[in-house]
C-alpha cells in the first residue's frame, strides 16, 4: 500500500510501503522499457481498497526519491477524473517476467493453480494444438497480504493455438490489464515476390512476403496449410474485415535478403499512412518475414493493394469453451473479456467492476480470428462495467456473422435489466 498526496494533475507525492519494490526510474525494473515506458498507475480507495471510483489508469513517466520510502512520481498524461483524495492509495506496476505459460503445446491440463503475486501475463498459452483445460485456477490478492494486486497485466490470455482453450470454474481478480483475451493473430502481407524457378513461372502460382507477428505461428506453418486473406480497413476497424481470399500452402522460408526484410520492417509505419491510415499499436520493425509459395494463383485481389491481412486457418483459437467463471476487479488499463476466435461458447460467468465483454477482432493490435462467428453467450451475469453506456450491452462487432446472447443480466449504476435475448 502507498499513500499519496496529488500535487497536480501530473504529479503526486506517495510514501511507499517498504515490503514492495519502490518506483524507482533509474533501476530495473522501472528504467527498462515496459518499465518507464509501460509501468502503469492506479489509484486506489483507502477503506474499500479497491479501485478508487471515477479515477483513470495512468503511465508513470520519472520519480525522484524525497528520501526513506517517499517519492515524487510524474505521470505521463493529466489524471483523468476527480482528483484522488490525501491519504488515497496508489499502485505503480511494470510488466515483468513469467508467470504460467503453455508454450507449443497440446491438451495441457491445469487444476487448482492460484497466482498471488503475477509479474506478467497470468495463463498464457502461445502457438501449438492447443486445447488446454484450466480447472479451478484462481488469480486472486494473497488473504491477508497488504498487496492490492494480483497480476501486473493480462489474467488469462490465449494466442494462436489450434484449439481454443476449456476454463471452468476459475476466478480471474485484480489484474493490470483484460481479465480474459482469446484470439488467433494477424499476418501483414508485405508484397508478391517474384517466382524462383521457370517452372514455378509458368504454373502462375502466387509467392507472397509475410510478416509474421504472431510469435510463431507462420514459422510453424506447414505444406498444406491453409491462409486466409482479409483486407487492411482504415482507422480503428469500424467493422468486419472484408475477404480476399485463400491459399493452400506449398513451401516456406524465412527471408534473409536484407533489401526485403527492411522494406517489409517499415510496413507498419507504411499501413498507417495515407492512403491506407490503419490506427497500429504493434510494430513490424523486429518481426521475421517469410516467403510464402503457395499451389496455385491467389485471387487478384490478395495482391492488389499492399499490406492486406492473413490468419492461418489452423492457428485460430477456434473453439474455446468459457463457463461457470467469476471475473472481478481490473486495476490497469483495459479490464475486458475478449472473444476474438471461431466458434467461442461464454456461459455461467459472472463479472464485475471490469471493462465489458467484448466480440470482436482488433486490428490495431494485429490479434484476432478473421474470419470468425458462431459464437455464442449464454446465462452472464454482468455488473458494473466501468466503460459500459447508459444502456449496457455485450459489445459485437459490426457484421460478425452468428454471434448470439441468451438470458444475460447485466447491472449498470445500481439498475438491473435482464436480456432473455439480443446482446
Amino acid at each position: 500500500m502507498h499513500r499519496a498526496k496529488v500535487l497536480n494533475t501530473t504529479a503526486f507525492v506517495a510514501t511507499f510501503d517498504e515490503r514492495f519494490i519502490p518506483p524507482d526510474t533509474t533501476v530495473p525494473p522501472f528504467s527498462f522499457p515496459g518499465g518507464t515506458h509501460g509501468a502503469k498507475v492506479q489509484f486506489w480507495d483507502a477503506a474499500t481498497r479497491l479501485v478508487l471510483q471515477g479515477s483513470v489508469y495512468n503511465f508513470l513517466n520519472n520519480t525522484q526519491s524525497l528520501g526513506g520510502t517517499r517519492w515524487a512520481v510524474e505521470m505521463e498524461h493529466a489524471h483523468q477524473g476527480p482528483v484522488p483524495p490525501e491519504g488515497s492509495l496508489v499502485t505503480v506496476f511494470p510488466r515483468r517476467r513469467i508467470t504460467f505459460q503453455a508454450i507449443n503445446s497440446s491438451r495441457v491440463t491445469a487444476e487448482d493453480v492460484t497466482i498471488h503475486a503475477g509479474g506478467n501475463m497470468g495463463f498464457l498459452e502461445v502457438d501449438g494444438g492447443g486445447a488446454h483445460t484450466y480447472r479451478r485456477v484462481a488469480i486472486a490478492r494473497k488473504p491477508g497480504s497488504a498487496g492490492l494486486m494480483a497480476l501486473n497485466a493480462d489474467g488469462f490470455h490465449s494466442k494462436s493455438v489450434g484449439v481454443g482453450p476449456t476454463l471452468e470454474d476459475s476466478t480471474i481478480s485484480f489484474t493490470g490489464d483484460d481479465f480474459l483475451n482469446v484470439h488467433g493473430t494477424m499476418l501483414v502481407v508485405c508484397k508478391a515476390l517474384p517466382p524462383t524457378s521457370p517452372a514455378a513461372e509458368m504454373s502462375g502460382a502466387t509467392s507472397l512476403a509475410i510478416i509474421d507477428v504472431s510469435s510463431g505461428s507462420l514459422e510453424a506453418t506447414r505444406a498444406g496449410d491453409t491462409l486466409s486473406f482479409y483486407a487492411l480497413e482504415p482507422g480503428r476497424q469500424p467493422a468486419v474485415n472484408a475477404k480476399l481470399g485463400a491459399g493452400v500452402v506449398r513451401a516456406l522460408e524465412k527471408i534473409t535478403d536484407a533489401a526485403t526484410v527492411k522494406e517489409c520492417h517499415g510496413a507498419s509505419a507504411a499501413m498507417q499512412r495515407p492512403p491506407l491510415d490503419a490506427y497500429l499499436i504493434v510494430n513490424t520493425a523486429t518481426q521475421p518475414v517469410y516467403r510464402v509459395d503457395f499451389e496455385a494463383a491467389l485471387s487478384a485481389a490478395v495482391t492488389a493493394s499492399r499490406y492486406n491481412l492473413a490468419n492461418v486457418e489452423r492457428f485460430t483459437g477456434a473453439g474455446a469453451v468459457l463457463r461457470r467463471n467469476h471475473f472481478h476487479d481490473s486495476c490497469g488499463s483495459g479490464g475486458r473479456i475478449l472473444l476474438k476466435s471461431r466458434g467461442a461458447t461464454f456461459s455461467h460467468n459472472v463479472a464485475r467492476r471490469f471493462g465489458g465483454v467484448l466480440v470482436t477482432t482488433e486490428q490495431m493490435w494485429l490479434e484476432g480470428d478473421l474470419g470468425m462467428g458462431g459464437v455464442r453467450l449464454e446465462n452472464n451475469t454482468l455488473l458494473d462495467a466501468r466503460y459500459a453506456p447508459p444502456d449496457p450491452h455485450v459489445d459485437v462487432l459490426a457484421g460478425l456473422p452468428n454471434v448470439t446472447c441468451a438470458d444475460t443480466s447485466f447491472m449498470w449504476n445500481g439498475s438491473r435489466t435482464f436480456r432473455a435475448a439480443g446482446c
